[in-house]
């Protein structure tokens, strides 16, 4: 997936894919995030109890995209907003 873009669709508390590798191209990661629910949602990154993207709040029915520097290593992420990540909103990220 080296240069393209990782898409992401948030839905109503759960990640599409969950989990996600990817292979960074010059050390940086595009990432295309897509609300498909009525609520908003993020996708932080997190390396232990490290925030390394606190993530986009994307709005209901909205969409973002950004290119993030990340080093190779596996991540955890989470919906940090109410109670999200409880209800499922969690995965894995690999960067290669």
């Amino acid at each position: 997936m080296a240069g393209d873009v990782v898409e992401i669709e948030l839905k109503d508390y759960e990640f599409a894919p969950v989990d996600v590798k990817v292979k960074a191209k010059n050390g940086e990661v595009r990432f295309l995030w897509k609300n498909t629910s009525t609520h908003a949602h993020n996708y932080r990154i997190l390396k232990g109890d490290q925030i390394v993207y606190p993530g986009p709040k994307v709005g209901a029915k909205k969409k973002r995209e950004e290119t993030l520097k990340l080093a190779p290593g596996e991540y955890e992420v989470i919906c940090n907003l109410s109670d999200h990540e409880e209800r499922g909103m969690k995965g894995k990220l690999i960067v290669e």
